[in-house]
């Protein structure tokens, strides 16, 4: 019994290291697809994921302006219909006079929608003059408001120029710019103040008089 037993486990004892590492470079491989395919979204999944696509929609709240537009393209065609009209009517006169009396009513009827779509025009285009000084007006409040803030923030123009009149007076007898306003070649701050100055700073530069 101590032989079968001792058998049994010399059996199943694990394989060597390299024959480990060997099964697990094949197997790898197909454990990296399987978790591809898991991760892959479902056709469902994958439709509803889809954005819909952008519609641009005409505005639904028409401006004065454009009402105005509206009822000036309405005149045109209430115009058109009346001369349509007059036309008809002078063709029956000289051609079928029986029919004359019918056309000079449609022709009534087409003179009154025109003269309508003129009191609309009028209307509307009253509005829209209305709303455009409404918004010129608001729009010029708006920019008077900005120039007070324009004008209470500090004036950079006027800060330059006094610079250069400063940089203009101490350039000719004196080569210390680096020291009065900073390096050029660097971001700290290299300038020397006057207070290092009167503490008995050492001059830069000899023929410095700043």
């Amino acid at each position: 019994l101590a032989q079968v037993s001792s058998g049994a486990r010399a059996k199943v004892q694990p394989p060597p290291p390299h024959v480990a590492q060997h099964r697990v470079a094949m197997a790898l491989p197909g454990l990296l697809l399987l978790g591809l395919l898991v991760m892959l979204p479902s056709s469902g999944s994958s439709a509803s994921l889809r954005r819909a696509p952008v519609v641009i929609v005409e505005p639904n709240i028409a401006s004065p302006s454009m009402q105005a537009g509206a009822a000036v393209k309405g005149y045109m065609e209430a115009s058109a219909s009346r001369d349509k009209a007059w036309e008809a009517a002078t063709l029956a006169k000289a051609e079928a006079p029986g029919s004359y009396p019918v056309r000079l009513q449609k022709l009534l009827v087409a003179q009154g929608k025109a003269l309508q779509a003129v009191d609309k025009v009028s209307e509307k285009a009253i509005a829209s003059a209305d709303a455009a000084a409404a918004e010129a007006k608001a729009a010029q409040s708006k920019i008077g408001a900005k120039e007070t803030e324009l004008k209470g923030m500090k004036n950079f123009d006027d800060d330059a120029s006094n610079m250069k009149m400063n940089v203009g007076a101490n350039d000719k007898a004196c080569e210390c710019a680096d020291q009065l306003y900073g390096s050029t070649e660097t971001t700290a701050k290299t300038a020397v103040s006057l207070v290092a100055v009167e503490e008995g700073h050492p001059r830069w530069h000899p023929r410095c008089h700043c």
